[in-house]
């Protein structure tokens, strides 16, 4: 966290955390009008089944972007999830909404992961990762109570708008992550050159330059 790539790393899983705790209070009050706590739990369900296949997809697909870019992707499609969940707040398609939420849980989860191995020294792998899963437990536990009492202020669908906004926040942090791993060398496809090597080799009295 006192690196640009540990926050660039660490907010992202944060506000996912938020957005799962914001959703303990969003989905009680927004099925209260049309239906009952059986529809709850089916939409808590759908939060969970859109990780697990957010999961799936992520992983079948071969991707050529880079680690960055896919943080990005993943963050904003958070931000998304949640605005349509706030569009959404007040209908049964409630839990279609929450799916969608759910959608880029695990994805956002793995791409940290593989970003603390290629930007973080291997010295401090155990503390960013517990970072990662210490971060997401206070934006979960923060959620839930920040949206507990903006709710009681408010409604679902401005809680909804506040998760959004804070992943659109998270999108810009992940954006602003450096574009190569501070681990390793100038990438030339990101404009910068590399200098090849000059060596001689001599061999039976002729010299070779390379």
């Amino acid at each position: 966290m006192r690196t640009r790539d540990g926050r660039g790393i660490t907010v992202p899983v944060i506000v996912l955390g938020l957005c799962g705790g914001g959703l303990t209070v969003i989905i009680p009050a927004a099925t209260e009008n049309f239906s009952d706590v059986i529809t709850s739990g089916y939409s808590f369900a759908a939060f969970s089944l859109g990780g697990a296949v957010g999961g799936l997809l992520y992983g079948r697909r071969t991707w050529t972007a880079s680690l960055r870019i896919r943080y990005v992707a993943a963050s904003a499609a958070l931000a998304a999830g949640a605005l349509l969940l706030a569009a959404l707040s007040t209908s049964p398609l409630t839990i279609l909404a929450v799916f969608c939420v759910g959608l880029p849980m695990t994805p956002i989860f793995v791409i940290a992961y593989l970003l603390v191995d290629e930007r973080i020294e291997t010295s401090r792998h155990a503390e960013a990762n517990a970072w990662l899963g210490s971060g997401y437990n206070l934006g979960s536990a923060a959620g839930a109570a920040l949206g507990g009492q903006l709710l009681g202020l408010t409604g679902p669908r401005v809680v909804a708008l506040g998760l959004a906004g804070v992943a659109a926040i998270a999108t810009v942090v992940a954006q602003r992550l450096p574009r190569t791993s501070p681990l390793s060398p100038d990438d030339p496809s990101d404009g910068s050159t590399q200098r090849q090597p000059h060596s001689t080799e001599q061999s039976n009295g002729v010299t070779h330059q390379a």
